[in-house]
């Protein structure tokens, strides 16, 4: 997360000129929303199905995104890593049945 205490609030203030649909904007919703959510989906579709690989990426693009806004506020690092790996471990799970293998620790 280090380079999102650098260049988050950048990231955070054009994420605003998407929302507002500024023109010179309009790229940014496939960098900041859609090409995750593909990349995630594509990922977790090789162990589940597709519609759940898909409501996964959703879920971890907002958490992810969300963490990162909370940290460049709080600035509290320490909250932010566990809550990642609890998150983490929570798709896993999900991914899983329930049981986490080794290479995904």
């Amino acid at each position: 997360m280090a380079g999102a205490e650098v260049y988050g609030a950048l990231w955070f203030e054009l994420a605003t000129h998407a929302m507002r649909q500024e023109p010179y904007a309009a790229g940014l919703a496939d960098v900041m929303v859609a090409a995750q959510l593909r990349e995630f989906t594509r990922i977790y579709a090789r162990l589940t199905t597709p519609a759940k690989a898909a409501r996964l990426a959703r879920l971890t693009v907002a958490v992810g995104q969300d963490l990162i806004f909370d940290l460049l506020i709080d600035r509290d690092r320490r909250a932010a890593d566990a809550a990642v790996r609890e998150f983490s471990r929570m798709v896993r799970r999900e991914l899983d049945g329930g049981v986490i293998r080794d290479e995904c620790r």
